[in-house]
């Protein structure tokens, strides 16, 4: 709610808050967010008798959610981390990037000049299984809309999966 009356005065967007409350630089408290991790659920909020002894020992069990709602849950999900997410991760590399091109700079050499063995290759390599996992999604996106079962192949999960079998 802070962060909320914040923006108000700030006369800005709400941005997303992590789970200790604090406000995540970057971004933004959108209605998909929102709705993602404060979901309905469809029932008042009963008011609390705060007498002594008229409370139940055991939490309220939470309903569980119909196939509809954990496919919604899921959609949200995904337009988040495609929407939101990715670019974010996409513009701290970039900012990287200008990091190493201001310190080469600073240095008076070019922002990759004797770097450690190999490293040039790795990234090139890295960006090479990105944009073609990025291929892939953009054209798993249509398949998702008129296929029950897609499946998404990754060559960035393969290549992680057999880094962490070493």
């Amino acid at each position: 709610m802070r962060e909320i009356a914040r923006a108000n005065d700030a006369g800005t967007p709400p941005r997303q808050v992590n789970e200790a409350g604090a406000p995540v630089d970057g971004t933004v408290a959108d209605r998909i967010w929102f709705s993602v991790t404060f979901p309905k659920t469809g029932r008042a909020k009963k008011k609390v008798d705060e007498r002594p002894g008229a409370s139940d020992s055991a939490p309220p069990q939470q309903p569980e959610k119909s196939p509809e709602q954990v496919l919604l849950d899921a959609q949200l999900r995904l337009v988040t981390s495609l929407s939101s997410e990715l670019p974010h991760a996409f513009l701290a590399a970039l900012a990287v990037a200008r990091e190493a091109i201001a310190a080469g700079a600073a240095a008076g050499k070019p922002a990759l000049a004797d770097p450690p063995s190999c490293s040039v290759e790795v990234m090139e390599q890295a960006l090479t299984r990105l944009k073609r996992d990025l291929g892939l999604m953009q054209a798993c996106l249509s398949d998702m809309k008129g296929e029950a079962e897609v499946t998404i192949d990754s060559v960035t999960e393969q290549f992680a999966n057999a880094e962490g079998e070493r």
